[in-house]
């Protein structure tokens, strides 16, 4: 089973096209007071990606075409279709990739503000923060 990963931003975005006046505001000052005590701590990583290097040709497939034509037409003026079939083999392929080991940027601090993030968020809808905030 293939695990997706998600831009934060995408995430965040979805969830938030569903919420209330309330509940963004909350979110908006949880993640900034988030940033504020754990700011972003960017390392650089080694990691391992597999990158695209080409196809290996694994089989063929057997691809049939039948079409029809008129031949020209005989001396009592009579017309004649030919039916042709023409089959060829097309190969099968199967992507080869290749792990490289990659440096890739990574926020140390991304885990931990994540959590402060919702732990806020519950005490501030707990405590009915921002409850006086309206839609625009």
């Amino acid at each position: 089973m293939m695990i997706r990963r998600f831009k934060p931003g995408l995430v965040a975005l979805l969830l938030t096209a569903c919420t209330t006046p309330q509940e963004r505001a909350i979110s908006d000052f949880c993640e900034r007071e988030a940033l504020r005590e754990l700011p972003v701590d960017t390392i650089i990583v080694p990691v391992t990606r597999p990158i695209y290097v080409g196809e290996r040709v694994v089989g063929a497939r057997r691809v049939c075409k039948t079409r029809e034509r008129q031949v020209a037409k005989d001396d009592k003026g009579r017309s004649e279709k030919l039916t042709e079939t023409v089959c060829t083999d097309e190969p099968v392929t199967k992507p080869i990739y290749r792990d490289v080991l990659v440096q890739e940027p990574m926020d140390r601090n991304q885990g931990p503000r994540a959590s402060y993030v919702g732990l806020c968020r519950r005490q501030a809808i707990q405590q009915g923060m921002f409850a006086d905030v309206k839609a625009r």
